[in-house]
């Protein structure tokens, strides 16, 4: 039956009201001839949905606008994008705002045409390392990095292409970036930064 409920019992922490059915029962809803669309089994908390559940979409990709991004660049301006699902990614800043809490999986890399030495993008959150840990100094910064090298040689090519992928789970107004180290720079038609929430949480 309909219960009233104080914040110690409730999953929010704030009180109110529910519905109160024994361990050896289940609720549900129906349609018409009894088609169950919904049930709720009392001691397990199982749920069934017979249809879809509708869920927020958020998802981006985003790529160099340029040719001429050499060097360091911070953040390193992507302001062409083919998708922008939720209108979390801001093309002036070249940076991604978290808009639901949740778990998200980000794809960042291209093809490098120029330079020689090391090239160094890294994914940033809130202006650090998005995957931090570790033991030393410069693992941190290397578990969010995709990286690129060419000796200079002439009969070698400069074209390498590198990806990285990284699942974090983020709050609310968190920020997210690439930013750029070293020397050369990326092809603009192949390189960039992919962003797609893969669920919400509370």
């Amino acid at each position: 039956g309909l219960i009233k409920s104080s914040a110690g019992r409730a999953k929010f922490g704030k009180a109110g009201f529910g519905i109160h059915m024994h361990q050896a029962r289940q609720f549900g809803f129906y349609s018409t001839g009894w088609d169950q669309l919904m049930a709720i089994d009392g001691g397990t908390g199982n749920l069934f949905v017979k249809g879809a559940i509708a869920s927020r979409q958020v998802y981006f990709s985003a790529y160099l606008d340029s040719n001429a991004r050499s060097g360091a660049q911070n953040p390193l301006p992507m302001q062409t994008v083919s998708q922008n699902v939720g209108n979390a990614y801001d093309v002036n800043t070249s940076k991604f705002t978290t808009p639901v809490k949740g778990m998200y999986l980000f794809t960042m890399g291209g093809c490098r045409s120029e330079g020689a030495d090391w090239l160094h993008w890294q994914l940033m959150v809130n202006g650090v390392n998005a995957n931090p840990g570790g033991n030393r100094g410069d693992e941190a910064g290397e578990r969010a990095m995709v990286s690129w090298y060419w000796n200079g040689n002439a009969g070698s090519n400069p074209s390498i292409s590198s990806y990285r992928t990284i699942i974090l789970t983020l709050n609310v107004g968190d920020v997210v970036w690439v930013q750029q180290s070293g020397t050369g720079r990326c092809d603009n038609y192949r390189s960039g930064l992919e962003g797609l929430l893969i669920s919400a949480t509370f």
